[in-house]
């Protein structure tokens, strides 16, 4: 798609009731498509609509890894219209995203952050101009 429609897409989308849209997944057999009750936003956004970009963060097993050029990797692949969906497994001992990665992910078009874990992302998006 061209990023015009993928803008198109996710103002459409922005302004629907995130309940409509729940429903109407049930209705289609998607059951389970919304995200559980402890996964909170840390934004002064009250909605955010993209497509989804996946991550999964772990504990480091050695302080002695660098996965700096992983990580740098990976936000240069970020693509405008994405939300950043990281799959932490609620590990809450280190930051799984915070306020560095924001800034490159926000300055590539990412709308948004999800994090099942800790992140440091305060309000972030709010304050970076973010949806």
């Amino acid at each position: 798609m061209d990023e015009g429609t993928l803008k198109d897409i996710c103002v459409r989308y922005s302004r629907l009731y995130s309940g409509a849209i729940a429903d109407m997944l049930d209705k289609k057999g998607c059951r389970n498509q919304v995200l559980p009750y402890y996964i909170t936003p840390h934004t002064v956004a009250d909605r955010v609509a993209g497509f989804a970009f996946t991550g999964q963060g772990y504990p480091c097993a050695d302080i002695k890894d660098n996965d700096t050029q992983a990580r740098l990797a990976m936000l240069d692949s970020i693509t405008p219209y994405t939300v950043s969906v990281w799959a932490c497994g609620g590990h809450t001992e280190a930051a799984h995203w915070g306020e560095i990665m924001s800034t490159a992910a926000r300055e590539r078009g990412c709308l948004g952050a999800v994090v099942d874990g800790l992140g440091g992302l305060g309000e972030m998006w709010g304050e970076l101009g973010g949806n």
